[in-house]
């Protein structure tokens, strides 16, 4: 978890939307593995679409 805690916020919301959209991963299930809450995920997601930014990946 250390890894993931002291990654980038939007990298790892990227990550999860991107385990969606293109291996149709349940959020549930990556936010899970990756070691963040759900509700973290959407409070971010919800967050940067207000501020009208793409959650996906910036790589």
């Amino acid at each position: 978890m250390g890894e993931v805690a002291a990654a980038d916020p939007a990298q790892v919301a990227g990550v999860i939307s991107d385990c969606k959209a293109e291996q149709n991963i349940p959020h549930t299930l990556a936010c899970r593995v990756l070691g963040v809450s759900e509700s973290w995920f959407y409070k971010w997601v919800c967050h940067e679409r207000q501020r009208g930014l793409d959650v996906g990946r910036a790589s």
